[in-house]
């Protein structure tokens, strides 16, 4: 088993900065900062909306996937390394430490502040966030990326126009409960109608309080050039191997056993593979010795951080194996009990962006992968808790490289068509002009051109 270690390491180090908040790479004064700002037509299409993004890439449930969202649904001038001053945009700011720095500055982040999560706990940074909105407040919308950033909004300025996105499900019922207990008057947006539903059930919200809107990738951050180049440096120096990867998010949710076992069985079938997975996997151990009890020589086995960072890797990928199975589960008295969680379900950020590489996506049935993939469309679905099933899947898909290649084309034109950057990021401005004038949040409903699967779909 080989493990790979990213030794790419953050430049434009940001300086420390007073009381506690820290001065972003381009050491600009934020006295210049503190005034209102003018009021502004926000009916316009054009016009910006003073916004502040608050996030903590840090943390498992948000990562490089939810960063890459916030880098690119950024204006221009905002992702560079200054800033115009003299007319509004959106600000960011990290909750954590160095870590946060090096993820952000890795999906595209230039300038930000940064103030540090007390106790590893972003929700307790109050005061920290009380002083940065004092020197750079007022903003029109606050928006944040997770359940821990929203807290720490909430409860610093429980007046302020907020806005959270989910893009996992909930890791317990209570913290669904304590959602429903925040939310108030702020929007909640989902990546999509299975999280959705999964903090509905689970917290008690009604549905109506819960919209969906689909991500929105930047589909020129694939690196495809780079396939010979990754995989010479995954030890594969063929373009015939089979390389398979779990999609996961966050990657502690990487079955890494399951993977290993998939490997196993389509090797012992004559199978040229390997797979990669993700560093921090939670069962990182077990698929170890799993992997020590291959018979040599056996299938190669990668661990490489780059797979948090799918733009960078995915391309020299074949497959994606998305295990989420979020079924319900028949409960007492005939009701049907919603135990999915972000403990057994992963996210599906990965997903998509496996479908924007190109990659031939094999995912158990659950309604998560469902609602994105087509059996014989756009990937293959699996019978959930059947690694027999899946492996007969992967096996299909080396098997027919013909059929294989029609299914990337159909996820990767699918994606294309519907997962852009533009339409999420005018589709979140809705969302803000809405919320900034009181009126009912609504998302627009996907364009019905291009691709077949989320035709009329909200």
């Amino acid at each position: 088993m080989k493990r790979i270690r990213s030794m790419r390491k953050s430049v434009d180090k940001p300086s420390d900065g007073p009381s506690g908040w820290n001065v972003p790479a381009s050491g600009y004064d934020v006295d210049h900062m503190s005034e209102a700002s003018t009021p502004v037509n926000i009916d316009s299409p054009t016009t910006p909306i003073r916004t502040l993004h608050v996030l903590d890439p840090a943390n498992p449930h948000v990562g490089p996937c939810v960063c890459q969202l916030v880098a690119d649904s950024l204006p221009k001038s905002t992702g560079a390394t200054s800033r115009d001053v003299t007319k509004p945009h959106d600000e960011v700011l990290l909750v954590g430490g160095t870590t946060a720095e090096r993820i952000a500055h890795r999906t595209g982040l230039r300038t930000f502040d940064r103030i540090s999560a007390v106790g590893g706990k972003p929700w307790m940074s109050i005061f920290a966030f009380r002083k940065y909105l004092a020197h750079l407040g007022p903003f029109e919308i606050l928006q944040t990326w997770s359940l821990d950033t929203f807290a720490l909004v909430t409860l610093a300025a429980p007046t302020s126009k907020r806005v959270l996105y989910l893009s996992t499900f909930p890791e317990t019922s209570s913290m669904a409960r304590w959602l429903r207990t925040l939310q108030g008057s702020a929007a909640v947006l989902a990546v999509s109608n299975s999280i959705k539903r999964a903090w509905v059930e689970l917290g008690g919200i009604e549905p109506s309080r819960i919209q969906v809107l689909r991500p929105g990738l930047s589909f020129n951050r694939v690196q495809e050039a780079n396939r010979v180049r990754v995989r010479k440096q995954w030890g594969i120096t063929d373009n015939d191997t089979f390389v398979m990867t779990v999609l996961a998010h966050p990657n502690s949710l990487g079955s890494g056993k399951r993977g290993v076992r998939f490997l196993t069985l389509t090797h012992m079938q004559g199978r040229k593979v390997a797979l990669v997975l993700p560093s921090g996997m939670k069962d990182e151990m077990h698929a170890f010795r799993l992997a020590k009890s291959v018979p040599p020589p056996g299938p190669p086995i990668i661990i490489d951080d780059t797979v948090a960072y799918p733009w960078e890797s995915f391309a020299a990928c074949d497959a994606g194996i998305m295990l989420c199975n979020d079924i319900c589960l028949p409960g007492t008295n005939g009701t049907t009990e919603y135990r999915s969680t972000a403990s057994n379900v992963t996210g599906v950020l990965p997903l998509h962006w496996a479908a924007a590489c190109g990659l031939t996506i094999v995912g158990e049935a659950g309604y998560a992968v469902s609602e994105i993939i087509e059996h014989g469309h756009s990937g293959f679905l699996a019978m959930p808790n059947n690694d027999h099933d899946i492996v007969r899947r992967i096996d299909q898909a080396i098997q027919d490289p013909q059929r294989n290649w029609g299914l990337r084309d159909a996820a990767r034109s699918e994606a294309f068509s519907y997962f852009s950057r533009s339409r999420f990021t005018q589709d979140l401005k809705v969302v803000w002009q809405q919320l900034i004038k009181g009126a009912p949040i609504e998302v627009p409903e996907l364009p019905t051109t291009g691709g077949l699967r989320f035709a009329g779909r909200a």
